[in-house]
């Protein structure tokens, strides 16, 4: 789990984190590119060598941005911290098969 606390508005943190075609800059430790693919899919293409989909799962009400990759589900909580502040919380665990070097690595 990780959480973090960012000066912008939970609104505009919502919209950032939920839009996987800004993965390659949030992330430039696992994403090198994300295309729309269709419904609410996009292909990845990791920093590793890796092609997949992942489904995204968003409700804005909730602050909830959910990525299911394969079988695994990965979970972001967007919270209000303020008019100006959000909070963000991450709950994901190791995927099978993925080691630990991989996974330090890939954590922001």
């Amino acid at each position: 789990m990780s959480e973090i606390i960012i000066a912008k508005p939970a609104g505009v943190v919502w919209e950032r984190l939920s839009d996987p075609l800004n993965y390659p800059v949030i992330y430039p430790n696992w994403v090198k590119t994300a295309a729309y693919s269709h419904d609410n899919v996009f292909r990845i293409e990791d920093q590793f060598g890796g092609v997949y989909n992942i489904e995204l799962l968003k409700n804005k009400e909730f602050g909830a941005i959910d990525l299911r990759i394969g079988d695994e589900l990965s979970q972001t909580r967007v919270f209000p911290a303020g008019a100006d502040r959000a909070v963000v919380v991450h709950l994901a665990k190791r995927w099978r098969g993925c080691g630990y070097f991989v996974w330090f690595l890939t954590e922001v």
